[in-house]
C-alpha cells in the first residue's frame, strides 16, 4: 500500500522536553502521556497534556512545553510527515473514554514501540500501518485534512457506508458518476493511495474494532466486507505487517507501558 506518511522519529521519553522538542518543529506529531503533566502552549492558548488521552499537534504550529511543577513527564510519542500536509490552528485532544478506537490504536502503538528492537524493519511497519489507519480516522471523524474536492469527498463518503459491501473501484466510480482512471487519478492526486487501498484502510479500521470488542477471525471478515476469512487474512496482514491472531494476542492494555 502506497503510504502518504513520512515517519521521522517515535518512542518512548522521560523527564525534560525542553532538550529535545525545538528539533521536530516541521513535524506533525502524536502525543500519548503516560504519566505526569506538561503544559502546551501555542498562539491560540495553553493545552495541559495529560494521561489517558490522545494529542495530534498539526506541523503548522510552534511547539513549546513545559513542565508542570514538580512533575517528571513520561510519554509516547511519534513524529511524522503527511502528504499531503495536514495542517490546522488548533491542537486536537481525545479523550480515550470518548474515542475506543483511538484507545486500541494508541495501546497498540505502544506494545509495537515497546516490544520491538529499536528501528526492526517490523516495526517501522508496523507503526506506519498503525499510523495510517490513525490519521485516516482522524480525517474522517474530526475533519483533519487539507483534502477539498467535491468528487472526492462523495467517493469517500460512499465508501464508509458501503465498506460491509463487496464494492471495488467500478462501484465506487459509478456512485459519482466518474469512469475508473479518473477515479483513480483523483485519488492518486489528492490522497496518495488508491480508491481501493483508501476502501482497504477504511475496512481494516473497522476489524480493528471489531477484534477489540471480542468478535472472532471470520464474524470480523464478514462485518467489513470481505468476502472469506482467508481474504481478510490476506488483507489484514499486508496492512498491519501482522495477522490477526497476532493482533489479538497482543498486549492491548495501554496501562501496561507504566511497567
Amino acid at each position: 500500500m502506497l503510504s502518504d506518511l513520512s515517519l521521522c522519529d517515535w518512542g518512548r521519553a522521560q523527564g525534560s522536553l525542553q532538550r529535545w522538542e525545538k528539533a521536530v518543529l516541521r513535524f506533525n506529531r502524536i502525543h500519548l502521556p503516560v504519566e505526569g503533566g506538561a503544559v502546551y502552549r501555542g498562539a491560540e492558548g495553553s493545552l495541559e497534556l495529560r494521561p489517558e488521552h490522545f494529542y495530534f499537534l498539526p506541523n503548522s504550529l510552534a511547539k513549546n512545553f513545559e513542565l508542570l511543577p514538580g512533575e517528571q513527564y513520561d510519554h509516547l510519542y511519534i513524529d511524522f510527515q503527511a502528504f499531503p500536509p495536514m495542517m490546522g490552528s488548533k491542537p486536537l485532544e481525545i479523550d480515550f473514554e470518548k474515542d475506543r478506537l483511538i484507545f486500541s490504536i494508541s495501546a497498540t502503538l505502544a506494545s509495537v514501540i515497546r516490544d520491538y528492537g529499536e528501528d526492526s524493519d517490523r516495526q517501522q511497519k508496523q507503526v506506519r500501518a498503525i499510523l495510517e489507519i490513525m490519521v485516516r480516522h482522524l480525517r474522517v471523524k474530526y475533519g483533519v485534512k487539507t483534502v477539498e474536492n467535491e468528487k472526492i469527498g462523495r467517493a469517500v463518503n460512499f465508501i464508509e457506508e458501503n465498506y460491509r459491501e463487496p464494492i471495488g473501484n467500478l462501484q465506487i466510480a459509478n456512485a459519482i458518476h466518474v469512469d475508473q482512471r479518473h477515479l483513480i487519478r483523483l485519488f492518486t492526486k489528492h490522497m496518495n493511495v488508491s480508491p481501493y487501498q483508501y476502501l482497504t484502510q477504511c475496512r481494516i479500521e473497522h476489524a480493528l474494532i471489531e477484534l477489540r470488542q471480542g468478535s472472532t477471525i471470520a464474524e470480523t471478515a464478514a462485518a467489513c466486507g470481505y468476502q472469506s476469512e482467508n481474504a481478510f487474512r490476506i488483507s489484514f496482514k499486508k496492512v498491519m505487517g501482522c495477522t490477526p491472531g497476532d493482533f489479538i494476542r497482543q498486549n492491548f492494555y495501554y496501562e501496561r507501558i507504566k511497567a
